[in-house]
């Protein structure tokens, strides 16, 4: 450490020293009980909001709404573009083909079937074939006098 001469001056608990080494004053912190409180902010307490005149949100602006859209538009025409780039070849055979043309074509009439009937046809059906079921459920009346 730096040894300081007799000479030596005190500012709000910060002495300036003269270096002996470098003959140059020196700032040296002395630690006091006070110094604990020296890091304390002082004044009243901001609350967020523009009323009391307290910390204000940023507000989003309308430039960056439009960068945002740009780069949306640009990321899709760029991704129609790559599906277009990144065909490959079919690499499945012939029996492959005609078994995925038959699973699609069998999902399609699935969809259209079920788009057919209305919400309230189903129902009805439903309720019908509901009361065509055994009532298993039903407890028997068991009775021990009669």
């Amino acid at each position: 450490m730096y040894q300081s001469s007799a000479r030596s001056e005190v500012h709000c608990g910060i002495y300036y020293a003269v270096c002996s080494f470098h003959f140059r004053y020196r700032k040296v912190v002395v630690r006091t009980m006070s110094s604990a409180y020296d890091t304390v902010q002082k004044g009243s307490l901001k609350l967020k909001g523009p009323e009391n005149g307290g910390i204000k949100k940023k507000k989003k602006k309308k430039k960056e709404k439009r960068r945002m859209l740009e780069q949306i538009t640009s990321k899709e025409a760029t991704s129609e573009e790559g599906v277009e780039r990144s065909k490959k070849p079919d690499m499945r055979t012939p029996a492959q083909r005609k078994f995925a043309q038959v699973q699609e074509r069998r999902q399609m009439e699935r969809v259209l079937n079920k788009a057919a009937l209305t919400h309230k046809q189903r129902v009805e059906s439903f309720n019908a074939h509901l009361d065509r079921l055994t009532e298993h459920y039903d407890i028997p009346k068991v009775s021990w006098t009669k």
